[in-house]
């Protein structure tokens, strides 16, 4: 990132560079959201339809999740149900989310 920014300077380059971190990218992302980007991608390029149907399998459940608890009698406590972003270690994940914040990237640059 610092390269990109001297290099730019160096030659006199009107540029724009930004870098994203998003906290808890992957636990945050809208999975309705994802399906139809997924789905507008697939619309183009066929060879991504496998996508598709791998993320409407691994999304559309809402899996609950526990917390360690000494109080109650197993050592777990329900919390809440998963109903945004990837499965933990879910390697489909990786390639979910990108495709998801993909417009609002190149609308960003666009403008």
């Amino acid at each position: 990132l610092k390269l990109k920014i001297e290099e730019a300077i160096s030659k006199g380059l009107k540029r724009v560079l930004v870098s994203l971190d998003l906290k808890n990218a992957h636990n945050a992302f809208n999975r309705r959201g994802a399906q139809e980007a997924i789905g507008t991608l697939a619309a183009t390029d066929p060879s991504l339809r496998p996508l598709v149907l791998a993320h409407h399998a691994i999304s559309s459940q809402f899996n609950p999740i526990y917390v360690r608890s000494a109080s109650s009698g197993n050592g777990l406590r329900y919390l809440c149900e998963s109903c945004a972003g990837g499965g933990q270690g879910n390697a489909l994940t990786n390639t979910i989310f990108p495709t998801a914040i993909n417009d609002a990237l190149k609308s960003t640059e666009r403008d």
